[in-house]
């Protein structure tokens, strides 16, 4: 078989200089015999206005963000988005300054100051620092736990009054946020954000689970305004359910019928409207503020509580806290459960972040975020806030509404800040039991992770066996136990 050969019709030219050996060594010395480790110093640590500017902009993302900002196609979708988390994050903010056994009002400013924080360093358009429940039930048993302390301190003839009390609880909450703050923004400055790759959603799911089972069960106390026994350690849950029934009688019905008529109203209108029409709907329905709209109008022209004796909030003190120290000397005590709760806003947060990125096609720096969170901890220590956290819904809406950049914090906060300046006052009619159902109702998707028991089993056993032995996780011998109880059953 004869072949025709191909003839080339593309050329390619090199050209090339010559070089001898001698020639090739003074034209590219090798620097690695002649430098000394002061040269190799130098060079390493050599600073330029070029490469300054260029660390700053990473450390604050915003300043990247306004550069590529596409105003026409962002601007809408990111007013939007952050307006309608605001409408969730004021209501659920006062209750869960309640959750944490503070006063309502530290619950917005903890909803208020981590939203602007997180605005300029933060890289996920998803994540809304603020008010979550798990954190303010963390929160809620250090305080109490310190409060006990200082009243089991004071003598037979020293008393403090209730005002009195709830600063000091105010401070120790301040403290621990300090304290976390200062944990997540070392772990970002020394780029530990890594350890997210080993945190398992087993762990998460458990943990969270079993703090919405006590924080609806705190809750329920509430809403039938019962005066219990504050319980802790092995078998709290099951404690606290006797405390309950042993009290049956003493149930305030007024309190009862008003949680009763809110859950189920908030129960209608997030599964028969803003769930099986979601798709229909240009934002949700923000039935929560309207709940507390209308629960406090009814309150106020009806005089709940001075007919039925129903608790309402009180007085909401009107513009923003001056700043002030966290209280320094209670840093050592609060050190461990502070610990505790940075890797869990960490895990939480972070977690959540990673998902609507991938969902979204977004890069987020998981060292940034460790350095915005911690950021949001420590400015909001000085403003009587709790330790802050994202929440599954709001990054759930902020997700279905399309959020483009961490600007959709300007509307959130901008509303938030109104509450705080005027509308306030207007809040005093509130009843404690409304605000109860929708904490409540808000535990929903973490109480459904139920379906999913059998991966958390192994992991909560493991968390039992750690403190039962070394003591190291604060106030979660009852979380794991009820959890551990539950997983026997299911097997």
């Amino acid at each position: 078989m004869v072949t025709t050969p191909v003839t080339p019709t593309e050329h390619v030219i090199l050209r090339r200089h010559l070089y001898t050996q001698v020639a090739l060594d003074d034209t590219y010395k090798d620097q690695s015999e002649s430098s000394t480790a002061c040269d190799v110093i130098k060079r390493t640590c050599q600073v330029s206005p070029k490469c300054v500017g260029r660390q700053a902009l990473n450390y604050f993302p915003v300043a990247k963000t306004l550069r590529g900002y596409k105003w026409r196609q962002w601007v809408f979708a990111d007013i939007i988005s952050g307006l309608s988390v605001a409408f969730i994050q004021m209501p659920l903010g006062l209750g869960l300054g309640l959750l944490a056994s503070l006063k309502p009002v530290n619950g917005l400013y903890t909803t208020f100051f981590p939203i602007l924080v997180y605005l300029f360093f933060g890289t996920s358009p998803h994540v809304s620092m603020g008010t979550n429940a798990v954190i303010a039930l963390l929160t809620a048993g250090l305080v109490e736990r310190e409060t006990e302390h200082l009243v089991s301190a004071l003598g037979v003839n020293e008393t403090l009054s209730e005002e009195e009390l709830l600063e000091y609880k105010v401070g120790i909450a301040a403290a621990s946020c300090f304290v976390g703050g200062l944990i997540l923004l070392g772990m970002g400055i020394l780029r530990l954000g890594f350890i997210t790759n080993f945190l398992a959603k087993s762990f998460i799911g458990g943990f969270t689970f079993a703090a919405a089972v006590h924080i609806s069960t705190s809750q329920i106390v509430k809403m039938l305004h019962l005066k219990l026994p504050m319980r802790t350690g092995l078998g709290k849950l099951v404690l606290t359910y006797i405390d309950i029934f042993s009290n049956i009688r003493d149930v305030n019905v007024a309190d009862l019928i008003v949680g009763l008529i809110c859950m189920a109203v908030l129960l209608a209108v997030k599964l028969g409207i803003n769930e099986r029409y979601k798709h229909k709907l240009t934002i949700p329905i923000p039935i929560e503020l309207i709940v507390v709209i209308l629960s406090t109008l009814v309150s106020h022209f009806a005089k709940l509580n001075e007919k039925f004796g129903i608790v309402i909030v009180g007085d909401v003190p009107v513009g923003i806290p001056a700043p002030s120290l966290p209280r320094l000397e209670s840093l050592p005590r609060v050190a461990t459960d502070a610990f505790v709760t940075a890797i869990l806003i960490f895990a939480l947060t972070i977690s959540l972040a990673k998902l609507t990125a991938k969902l979204h096609d977004v890069i987020i720096d998981d060292n940034q975020e460790l350095v915005a969170y911690g950021l949001c901890q420590l400015v909001g220590s000085f403003f009587q806030n709790f330790p802050s956290c994202t929440a599954l819904p709001r990054t759930m809406m902020l997700s279905s509404l399309g959020s483009k950049s961490t600007l959709n914090g300007v509307t959130s906060a901008v509303f938030i800040l109104l509450v705080m300046l005027v509308v306030g006052q207007l809040f005093v009619s509130l009843p404690i039991a409304m605000l109860a159902a929708m904490i409540i109702v808000a535990m929903k998707d973490l109480l459904l992770q139920v379906m999913k028991i059998r991966l958390c089993f192994g992991s909560l056993m493991f968390l039992r066996r750690l403190n039962t032995e070394y003591k190291i996780l604060p106030n979660i011998d009852g979380l794991c136990d009820d959890i551990f109880c539950y997983g026997l059953l299911r097997q």
